[in-house]
């Protein structure tokens, strides 16, 4: 194959919308990732012969003055990236090829890949390392009718009881008051597993300030009384929509944790998306019956301290949390 290396900038130009990509290889999101985490994006363009058959995205950074490719990287709050690629193609091979030209051109030591289009039975013939991520995804092309009766009992009858208690929902604007009383719910949900959440008010506002408002729902829930219980952030793009994140006043028992996912699929089912990523395993995430999906994370490392490492570290980045909090907790 044939590389070509392009400023992140190309992805302004470049028409990605034949591949049907995850919002996570738009333009809007690479930047938030540049300025939220002091990454340096990059577009590979790949080439077979004379014709362009797409792109690899990523991006460049030092972690301790070992230099990383990320496409995408833990802690990046992007689940998938990787490859734009016309079929026929073979992903693995691929990204073996990129891993062999980001040592030659970054001088990096380690990198991690996403793809969620890499097919397993591919991926057991190599000997690349990899780690076995999963989320529950739902098909929202069906009617809302058989979608409700696809769902567990139990959701349904939550759903009936928000309506039946006089709570109700709405599609809010993005302002910053939003995002202040949106950080401050996900304390409070954090708090509850003595944890801090995993990213700071400043890197929300540049995330939510970056995206469209196209590409972006926000929805909060009221009791009859016109207290907010409840608030959740999604995204959609193409043919797929997110969950990001929500949470609920657990004082407040109108069960609104369902009803606004309930009205984000409702809602980007109107805008034509046909797939919901639930985003993650989570067990109540079951009561809306959804498909599991395995997808892979790639590991290409010039030494095997530097994975080593990198377990190490993400385990001890959880235990600081907890100790941060618990600091926190006492000085307040």
């Amino acid at each position: 194959m044939n590389y070509n290396l392009k400023d992140y900038k190309v992805l302004k130009t470049v028409d990605i919308s034949k591949w049907n990509p995850d919002i996570y290889f738009s333009y809007e999101w690479i930047d938030f990732l540049k300025k939220s985490l002091n990454v340096d994006p990059f577009v590979i363009e790949i080439s077979d012969g004379n014709k362009i058959i797409g792109y690899f995205v990523g991006a460049v950074f030092k972690k301790f003055g070992v230099k990383i490719v990320g496409s995408p990287f833990r802690g990046w709050d992007t689940p998938y990236m990787g490859l734009l690629i016309d079929d026929g193609y073979s992903r693995i091979e691929i990204i073996n090829d990129i891993w062999i030209f980001c040592k030659k051109n970054f001088k990096c030591l380690y990198m991690e890949v996403c793809d969620r289009n890499v097919v397993i039975e591919e991926l057991k013939n190599t000997k690349i390392k990899y780690i076995v991520e999963r989320t529950y995804s739902l098909d929202i092309t069906k009617s809302e009718e058989d979608l409700l009766n696809s769902f567990t009992k139990h959701c349904r009858k939550d759903l009936r009881l928000f309506v039946n208690r006089g709570a109700s929902i709405k599609k809010v604007e993005c302002t910053q008051k939003f995002i202040d009383e949106f950080y401050q719910t996900l304390i409070d949900v954090f708090k509850v597993q003595n944890l801090n959440p995993p990213y700071s008010k400043q890197k929300l506002e540049i995330l939510f300030n970056s995206i469209k408002d196209d590409n972006m729902l926000c929805l909060e829930t009221y009791n009859p009384d016109g207290k907010c219980i409840g608030r959740s952030v999604s995204f959609g793009f193409m043919d797929y929509c997110y969950a990001f994140a929500s949470g609920t006043d657990r004082n407040e028992n109108y069960n609104q944790k369902n009803f606004l996912r309930w009205e984000a699929i409702r809602y980007w089912k109107s805008k034509g998306k046909k797939h919901y990523d639930l985003m993650g395993v989570r067990k109540y995430k079951l009561e809306f019956n959804p498909k599991e999906e395995e997808f892979y994370r790639l590991i290409f490392t010039k030494y095997k301290m530097l994975l080593w490492g990198r377990n190490i570290a993400q385990k001890l980045y959880w235990k600081l949390n907890k100790i941060k909090f618990s600091l926190k907790k006492r000085n307040d």
